[in-house]
């Protein structure tokens, strides 16, 4: 059985000129136990919600609580363009390239969003 084990965790900072200001994102690398050079990335962005709370109830039929602002990370790995599961996957000589490639592969994603 393959797994892989995360070797680097990074926060970089997505920017968001409509708000003048920046939101974090995560970028987890991750390297195959089978010593094969093989490594995965997935990337993960901060998403806000306003969440309505539907009970309890006051005798109107109104919420009693008032709506909460949730962020959660959603991971976006599968929106980077690509179509399977496994399109995250690629070689590299060492942890410091893999990590490298990873940045590298994050700012283009990154870019094309922001378009």
């Amino acid at each position: 059985m393959r797994y892989f084990e995360l070797i680097r965790t990074l926060e970089i900072d997505l920017p968001t000129p409509e708000f003048g200001e920046v939101t974090p994102a995560r970028l987890e690398i991750l390297r195959s136990s089978d010593g094969s050079g093989r490594y995965r990335f997935r990337f993960w962005e901060l998403v806000h919600h306003r969440m309505e709370p539907s009970f309890p109830q006051d005798p109107s039929g109104f919420p009693v609580d008032n709506a909460a602002d949730e962020a959660t990370l959603v991971e976006a790995s599968l929106l980077l363009g690509r179509t399977r599961w496994n399109d995250t996957e690629f070689s590299a000589t060492s942890d410091s390239e893999a990590v490298e490639r990873a940045l590298a592969m994050a700012s283009d994603f990154i870019d094309r969003l922001r378009r």
